[in-house]
């Protein structure tokens, strides 16, 4: 056999073995971006669940808001990484 990895695909019951595809590498920047993205989605639905609560004070609810805008604003700058960020976000670490 050749080094290759052979996968199999089914036509019609018919076994028909085929290259295997290689992984796309994704760059670091793409990563990145995905990443910094994610943050920002995330921190949207953390900001929503709060404005949507109605039992919490205002002063917490704005308090809790703006360590989520601090933390998105520190990644953005590069003074924090992303996973500092995330629990900040999510209220597991404070600013």
């Amino acid at each position: 056999m050749h080094d290759a990895v052979l996968t199999y695909r089914v036509y019609d019951a018919m076994i028909v073995p085929t290259k295997a595809r290689e992984p796309r590498q994704n760059s670091r920047a793409e990563r990145e971006n995905k990443m910094k993205r994610f943050i920002k989605e995330f921190a949207n639905y953390q900001i929503k669940g709060y404005t949507e609560n109605e039992l919490m004070r205002n002063d917490v609810r704005e308090a809790e808001i703006a360590k989520i805008r601090q933390a998105v604003r520190l990644e953005e700058k590069g003074l924090i990484t992303v996973s500092e960020a995330m629990w900040i976000i999510s209220g597991i670490m404070t600013a």
